[in-house]
């Protein structure tokens, strides 16, 4: 499993006029038309690239190139962060997520995240004992469900999961756990957090057989 690197170097942004923010997403013909970006990613125009993240939000722009296409805000351990989606060399099935600390109208880049595929679910989910809530974000790899575990903390951002799997489900409560099923493999894993090697680590594992019922993704 290849982990993705974040930076840590603090990046101060400035709230920008409202009139720069990306393109008017009214779902209009000549929006949808335009083929921008924006257009792309949004909810209103039935594109395959939709970001489906239940917080976005069109009041802020963070001047950045290329331009980020998609926001969205989140409350974690009660700070305020923003989720800055924006395309890979002008892929739209190609995505790249930067993480800012927010503190009014200025914006603190405290991390940055290859996704690499089109975003099919963001939550916030209490996943490691003690720790709050991690950012568990869900994409669409090809034929695979991915998932990526992010924990944020006032100034910091690492990431502490990545897997693929046919399907992919999260389970929480007094044993949160993350369970990957590979039709390929014919194995389904459970991952649970370990307090001692301080990461997700391989708690189960089971081989399929003919007659197993493979779980419902995410």
């Amino acid at each position: 499993m290849q982990m993705r690197f974040f930076s840590l170097t603090l990046l101060f942004v400035f709230l920008a006029p409202l009139c720069c923010v990306l393109g008017q997403e009214t779902g209009s013909k000549s929006f949808c038309s335009s083929r921008t970006t924006a257009a792309y990613h949004s909810p209103e125009c039935g594109f395959i690239w939709v970001v489906r993240d239940p917080n976005r939000i069109s009041d802020i722009h963070i001047d950045h190139s290329p331009e980020y296409h998609t926001y969205s805000r989140w409350v974690i351990s009660g700070m305020e962060y923003v989720l800055a989606y924006r395309d890979i060399d002008n892929d739209p099935a190609n995505i790249a997520l930067d993480l800012y600390r927010s503190s009014g109208a200025r914006y603190s880049q405290i991390g940055s995240l290859t996704i690499g595929a089109p975003i099919s679910k963001v939550q916030a989910l209490a996943l490691v004992p003690k720790q709050g809530e991690q950012l568990v974000i869900f994409s669409q790899c090809g034929q695979l469900h991915c998932i990526d575990i992010v924990q944020v903390r006032d100034d910091q951002a690492k990431e502490l999961f990545e897997y693929a799997g046919t399907t992919i489900v999260v389970r929480t409560g007094r044993l949160p756990s993350i369970v990957a099923t590979s039709k390929s493999a014919g194995l389904t894993e459970q991952f649970t957090w370990s307090e001692v090697h301080q990461q997700f680590v391989k708690h189960t594992e089971k081989t399929l057989s003919p007659s197993n019922d493979v779980a419902k993704p995410h």
